[in-house]
């Protein structure tokens, strides 16, 4: 067993690793109790096969059969997120895809490079067996590490934009990889030496990967826009609700004296029956206004009203343990993103469950310290991805609601948690 063996196929498994662990980082997994062991053995499973012999295939591959070649190593890739790892097919598609043109930009950029360096062809550093071959392959996997690990803290943008435009995207990287594959294969096979204009191919094709991604970013951030604009108009309508109820409270306040003349202009020249009467109307007005009045805060307020009226339509019982003695020092707009994406969040996972449902809400403000504290039980399943949850559901403007809370809870140099256990899920939120 020859050292070029064995770093050959160390080469291979930390290979293999690399692309399980991007796909167990950038998706959930269908079974989260036996997800290492489909790990362990995809791993051995790709790790199995030469990228070698993969690399010795672009000599045999026929000009005819390029695409079927390359059609094949897309397959391949895709098993494992096709099989053990849930998620819409267009963003399995495009990842995989997205991995293949990026291992593979690496690849060919590592060996044109040292090729230049060495002052000999891609087919002779390919060939050779001595310690070209071993920083070739030792800078090719620390350059494809540097990728993975850079482009799996940017990924959760993707679960925002249409499937159309993934499975396009994913056709570009198919055809970047196909040109790739051309041009390697016409330098090995015809020993020719590494030109400039390879030299500026292959950058041009790093550029086009990284616009790839650059583009579906722009395309997020407008999807987040909307769905901010969305949201004001949201709160909009809250605000003009909570206006309109304190104007007929501060209307009250107003026809208070008025009432009670009537009262006693009733009492005097007419009768006690109708007294009691007026009575009974007035009581019910007030009681209609109660039901609306949660605190005295105005926006934690209109919150609370629209979103109770919402849990109850849906069956979902509200507890609340408010404790409001100081003002809350952040912006109107700023309690609404927080309390509402909250409140939206946990109604939205009680409906998904049959039996009995409940949303605990905790909101204590003192000493210039706001406390918000929400638990809901769910049906078990949350979708969690680089240690962050994320939304469970598939329309591309849900979801930018948790990035909205965790934005102004950093923007106020707050702290927030969030946990699941036992199917109940926790929110704690604290801004001092």
């Amino acid at each position: 067993m020859t050292n070029l063996y064995v770093i050959e196929k160390i080469n291979d498994l930390i290979g293999a690793f690399m692309l399980i662990y991007f796909f167990n980082k950038s998706m959930q997994p269908k079974n989260k109790k036996y997800n290492k062991v489909y790990s362990i053995v995809m791993i051995i499973f790709y790790a199995s096969i030469s990228s070698t012999k993969m690399n010795a295939m672009i000599y045999e591959v026929k000009n005819n059969q390029i695409i079927i070649f390359i059609f094949a190593y897309h397959v391949l890739v895709l098993v494992y997120p096709l099989i053990f790892i849930r998620g819409k097919m267009s963003e399995k598609f495009f990842w995989s895809v997205f991995y293949i043109a990026m291992m593979s930009v690496g690849y060919f950029a590592v060996y044109t490079l040292l090729s230049v360096l060495f002052n000999i062809t891609i087919a002779e550093m390919m060939a050779s067996i001595d310690y070209k071959m071993y920083i070739a392959m030792i800078l090719n996997k620390l350059i494809q590490c540097v990728l993975v690990f850079t482009f799996i803290n940017n990924i959760n943008f993707i679960k925002y934009i249409e499937d159309k435009i993934l499975y396009v995207r994913g056709i570009i990287l198919i055809c970047d990889h196909i040109i790739l594959f051309i041009i390697s294969r016409h330098l090995i096979v015809s020993q020719s030496a590494t030109t400039i204009e390879t030299i500026i191919i292959v950058f041009s094709l790093c550029i086009i990967e990284i616009l790839s991604v650059y583009t579906l970013k722009i395309l997020y951030k407008e999807t987040e826009a909307k769905f901010i604009l969305k949201m004001n108009l949201k709160r909009k309508i809250y605000d003009e609700e909570i206006i309109d109820m304190y104007k007929e409270m501060i209307g009250w306040k107003h026809d208070f004296r008025n009432h009670i003349n009537m009262i006693l202009g009733l009492l005097e020249v007419g009768t006690k029956e109708d007294a009691i009467k007026y009575i009974y109307e007035i009581n019910s007005s007030i009681n209609k206004l109660d039901e609306n009045i949660y605190t005295n805060n105005i926006a934690v307020n209109s919150i609370l009203s629209s979103k109770m009226k919402v849990a109850k339509e849906k069956g979902i019982k509200i507890n609340l343990d408010l404790k409001i003695t100081s003002e809350i020092k952040i912006s109107n707009v700023d309690i609404c993103i927080i309390l509402g994406n909250l409140l939206d969040n946990s109604i939205e996972a009680c409906d998904l469950i049959n039996k009995y449902k409940f949303i605990d809400l905790k909101i204590v403000s003192e000493n210039s310290r706001l406390i918000i504290k929400i638990e809901n039980n769910t049906n078990g399943y949350v979708n969690k991805a680089n240690g962050k949850f994320l939304t469970t559901k598939c329309s591309p403007m849900n979801g930018i609601g948790l990035t909205q809370v965790d934005s102004v809870v950093k923007k106020y140099n707050g702290y927030i948690n969030r946990k699941h256990k036992n199917n109940i899920f926790t929110t704690y939120v604290m801004i001092q």
